[in-house]
């Protein structure tokens, strides 16, 4: 099933030693070279911090703001505020 060459197969890409899967876009984790790799669709995936993602685990608000051209997005339960 997991293969670099075969055509159709599937390719590892990373071993996770320690991760936080929110969703499909929104993750940490650290690979067993010690890297550590988030992403957050919509933002700046370097604006979060680890807690940051631990707290939405645990469906805890986190806020945080970044400018973007003409609104703000804020991530108190992911809403996205038109200035």
């Amino acid at each position: 099933m997991v293969s670099n060459k075969e055509i159709g197969k599937l390719k590892l890409e990373h071993k996770i030693d320690k991760g936080i899967f929110i969703g499909s876009k929104l993750y940490w984790f650290c690979n067993d070279k010690g890297v550590f790799i988030n992403k957050a669709k919509g933002i700046k995936s370097s604006s979060l911090s680890y807690f940051d993602y631990l707290k939405l685990l645990n469906n805890i608000n986190i806020t945080t703001g970044v400018k973007r051209d003409n609104f703000w997005v804020k991530w108190k339960r992911f809403n996205l505020i038109d200035l």
